[in-house]
């Protein structure tokens, strides 16, 4: 199976957006302390803890079970790019495994036709018995070894299907897929409007075009509320010049004002009205039964601990492209504690 290069010019953060946006889940959340554009490693042992100090709450009290769930946000845009395989509005989001040769002229996986691939990649563990939620990054680059033949974590997306897919992320974080929400750019811009736009300050000047998907970049420094449209303006630039800023980091400070509007009692009280009219613009198993199960759980976050694990491992170039070459084992020794 071939190795494609991907073009990461969606927001990383787009599907723990959306999912915080319909179960209030999101927390001070960091993919860690690399940049896939700058090269950088991260300490494989790092994790930030963060907590109110309060005495833990007896688990046997609160409602609900821990749960792990998959945040997945991928790069299709139907709206705006047209040269999908026909069938493809069909299979999307959760593709079946095809046999037929991808670099053949015919078929699903045909090199003839655009891919779609998942941009965002994020592990969500809520323990219960811990009282901590945990964070971590599955980088989309990520190499792994499928079927006897070197790929990318991202490419099995489309390529294996979406069970191969989640049974690969369980194989890297020994983390088992009891959810998943799936996300795309449309999707992300609603949910942002529904909730009214979010209060941010934009930290540099931001223009960019790219007129192949019809992106408009133009967002001045300074505080102001950003509707949907100006939310994907600013998670999609990354054209930073310096290393005080980047993608990544204005996605944490992003998520950080979600937090501090979602976690409002206003929106608390209407979470299940809040589900329903968001759930269109994803695809999930997550109920809202399952939400009314863990309802009393997802509302322990100011009380309990927020940890986030950076994955293990560095990022190589291979013929002019940067690729992530993970700590398989290490991985899997960090996400340990949070089983």
């Amino acid at each position: 199976m071939p190795i494609s290069v991907r073009n990461f010019l969606i927001s990383f953060f787009l599907s723990l957006v959306i999912f915080g946006a319909i179960a209030f889940l999101l927390s001070t959340y960091v993919v860690g302390n690399f940049d896939p554009f700058s090269g950088q490693q991260g300490n494989p042992d790092e994790t930030t803890d963060t907590g109110t100090g309060d005495e833990p709450t007896d688990p046997g009290v609160i409602k609900g079970d821990s749960f792990n769930v998959l945040l997945i946000g991928t790069d299709y845009q139907p709206d705006i790019l047209h040269d999908y395989n026909p069938d493809i509005a069909v299979m999307y989001p959760k593709f079946k495994r095809f046999t037929l040769d991808p670099n053949s002229s015919a078929g699903f996986n045909s090199i003839r036709y655009r891919r779609i691939s998942p941009d965002t990649i994020i592990m969500m563990r809520i323990s219960k018995e811990n009282q901590a939620f945990m964070f971590t990054a599955i980088p989309p680059n990520m190499l792994v070894d499928a079927g006897g033949a070197q790929t990318t974590i991202g490419e099995l997306y489309q390529d294996e299907g979406f069970d191969y897919f989640c049974s690969m992320i369980h194989a890297v974080t020994g983390l088992s897929v009891d959810y998943h929400v799936v996300a795309d750019i449309k999707g992300l811009a609603k949910a942002i409007d529904l909730i009214n736009g979010i209060t941010y300050t934009v930290p540099v000047d931001m223009h960019y075009t790219d007129p192949v998907q019809n992106l408009h970049i133009s967002l001045k420094a300074g505080t102001k509320r950003l509707n949907g449209d100006q939310a994907l303006q600013l998670l999609r630039y990354n054209n930073y010049t310096t290393g005080v800023h980047s993608r990544l980091k204005t996605g944490v400070s992003f998520l950080r004002a979600i937090i501090a509007k979602m976690t409002n009692v206003v929106y608390m009280n209407r979470i299940f009205t809040m589900y329903e009219e968001i759930s269109p613009y994803f695809d999930t198993n997550f109920t809202l039964n399952d939400l009314k199960n863990h309802y009393e759980l997802i509302f322990k976050y100011a009380e309990f601990s927020t940890s986030e694990i950076i994955y293990p491992g560095s990022y190589k170039e291979i013929q002019g492209v940067t690729y992530f070459n993970p700590n398989i084992q290490q991985a899997i020794a960090n996400y340990s504690a949070y089983r």
